[in-house]
């Protein structure tokens, strides 16, 4: 089955709800940054993770609950990268914080109808979309430190998710998630996982160190050598 070229433009669009857009850069219709500047690198220790806003506009257009899902789904893959990529979030720790805001700014459901309909003889033709605005902020001085606006329309990769209304627009959220979270990543400061320094110590063959079991048997933490 062959998931058929959608008729639609697909471009960013912007929440007009960010601190500035001045030095926005253009990276063809579907990607536009405020590249974080060098001052800025390893200077955060965290990253905290404010609710989705869904743009009330945006909302007005959707069918019951794909809003609510779609904002679970944005904020779920976010906080599911940053906990892979950087380690750890802000909550209830101290330190230099980096606050993410996420806002969903455009939407294209999925026709459940068509696709069914044409799915025997030349499969699903409704293509999904999403665009995303992801702003960095300072959050002890309120200052925008980085910004991120992107969109794409569903491809091969989304074939099976061509039958609910909201399936493709999901798939994007968790592939802009590794987008934003490589965007931002070089601002905040690498933190070593409990027994990772032990890990990278290990040479081929050797034996692991006590150090992560005893700290297990201590409840501090559990290694992550494998």
């Amino acid at each position: 089955m062959l998931l058929l070229a959608a008729c639609s433009p697909v471009h960013v669009v912007r929440s007009n709800q960010a601190r500035t857009y001045a030095g926005l850069s253009i990276h063809g219709e579907r990607r536009m940054e405020i590249v974080p500047a060098g001052s800025t690198h390893g200077h955060y220790q965290t990253v905290t993770l404010a609710p989705v806003l869904l743009m009330p506009e945006v909302a007005a257009t959707l069918s019951p609950g794909v809003g609510d899902r779609l904002k679970a789904a944005v904020s779920s893959q976010l906080q599911r990268q940053i906990d892979r990529r950087l380690g750890w979030s802000g909550a209830g720790r101290p330190g230099t914080g980096l606050l993410l805001l996420a806002r969903i700014t455009s939407v294209k459901e999925v026709s459940v109808g068509l696709n069914i309909a044409t799915s025997v003889l030349m499969g699903p033709v409704s293509k999904g979309q999403l665009s995303l605005e992801i702003e960095a902020i300072d959050a002890g001085t309120g200052r925008q430190v980085a910004l991120l606006l992107l969109a794409d329309e569903a491809d091969m990769r989304d074939i099976r998710k061509s039958y609910t209304p909201d399936g493709h627009a999901k798939a994007l959220a968790g592939r802009f998630a590794i987008e934003a979270v490589e965007f931002i990543a070089p601002m905040v400061r690498s933190r070593q996982l409990p027994g990772e320094r032990n890990c990278r110590a290990l040479h081929p063959g050797s034996q692991a160190s006590s150090e992560p079991r005893l700290r297990e048997r201590e409840g501090v933490g559990s290694s992550n050598c494998k």
